[in-house]
């Protein structure tokens, strides 16, 4: 199935991807190196931390407004609640996290190369019996800055 998008008088046909040119200006990426590397440290009395890393706001108008990723840590302590008002999802790099999905009362075992996506209006329980790290992306601002890569962000060039 294609779709076409007009882009500066140009019309590409699109499979099921958006693809965005800009003619008259072409957008630089956004680097940071390492970030996956990273200590993520747990503040004392915690047993988990949502680790923010970047966020865009969208200049786009007709989708989500913002876009923030960043990792998950959490380590045995006691559970830990998410009441959603975004559409998050986490992708399991390592370890084990356990997920009690609310609605359900059913309680997923994650672990590396799993994914969980949660819908606005979920409720979730995590904890763990070891220790695990997810990568997430949630369309909200950005919360809490990991500890570690503030600063690291490449500059951008100016065009």
């Amino acid at each position: 199935m294609f779709s076409f998008i007009l882009t500066n008088s140009i019309y590409l046909p699109l499979p099921s991807i958006l693809i965005h040119i800009c003619k008259d200006k072409i957008v630089p990426l956004t680097i940071i190196k390492g970030a996956g590397h990273e200590h993520i440290p747990i503040p004392e009395g915690d047993c988990a931390i949502v680790a923010d890393f970047h966020s865009i706001k969208s200049q786009r108008t007709d989708s989500t407004p913002y876009l923030t990723t960043g990792f998950y840590r959490v380590v045995p302590g006691p559970t830990r609640y998410g009441s959603y008002d975004y559409e998050e999802t986490k992708y399991v790099l390592r370890g084990q996290i356990d997920v009690t999905d609310e609605a359900t009362g059913i309680t997923h075992h994650l672990v590396a190369g799993d994914w969980a996506f949660f819908h606005v209006g979920s409720k979730a329980q995590f904890s763990t019996k070891s220790e695990g790290v997810a990568f997430y992306a949630v369309t909200r601002p950005m919360n809490d800055g990991h500890p570690n890569l503030k600063g690291r962000e490449e500059s951008t060039p100016k065009l």
